[in-house]
């Protein structure tokens, strides 16, 4: 992941792995605005078992290094790398996750907010124009619209649920491994 080529052995970027390993967790903490918004108001993790990112990356760290035949100096750069990493990807899930909850609640404000200004708009275009007449019946259009693009929101949402709780290790590269090119 991170730009490790370059670099003499034992010289890891823990926080930059760790910002790219952690871009789902961001943009699952942005969704929260949207699953508000939605009315999504269920939890929306995945079924079954959990694995969050921080608990994949050290899966896959372990095994690595239980295979790992290094030793000395670059065996403690690779043990403090991934400790490193995996602490930064614990505080980008507690971050996401506050973030999540604060947007979403957000999002059930504006959600609150404008569903009383449809019904305040409705009820005075009914009684200017009457409820069957084009202006009228094109404002219902328009709500209704906007209620299946929000859905679209939604299921976008629990694809991202599901790509932060369903973390697997192999998605998560080693700078000390061999690159893979079997994507």
């Amino acid at each position: 992941m991170g730009s490790q080529e370059d670099k003499s052995p034992g010289s890891y970027d823990a926080t930059q792995d760790a910002l790219s390993h952690g871009r789902i967790l961001r943009q699952w903490a942005m969704a929260g605005f949207m699953r508000g918004l939605a009315g999504t108001r269920t939890e929306l993790l995945p079924q079954g078992g959990l694995s969050m990112p921080s608990e994949a990356f050290r899966e896959r760290a372990e095994a690595s290094l239980r295979a790992d035949g290094s030793d000395g100096e670059e065996r403690s750069a690779r043990e403090a790398y991934a400790a490193e990493v995996e602490e930064l990807l614990l505080d980008a899930q507690r971050n996401a996750v506050e973030r999540h909850w604060l947007l979403a609640r957000i999002g059930v404000a504006v959600d609150i907010l404008l569903s009383l200004a449809a019904i305040l708009v409705f009820g005075e275009l009914s009684a200017l124009h009457g409820v069957f007449e084009p202006v009228t019946l094109g404002f219902l259009g328009l709500v209704g619209t906007s209620f299946i693009m929000l859905s679209f929101a939604a299921k976008r949402v629990v694809v991202l649920s599901r790509e932060v709780f369903l973390a697997k290790p192999e998605e998560y590269p080693l700078p000390w491994e061999p690159a893979r090119t079997d994507s």
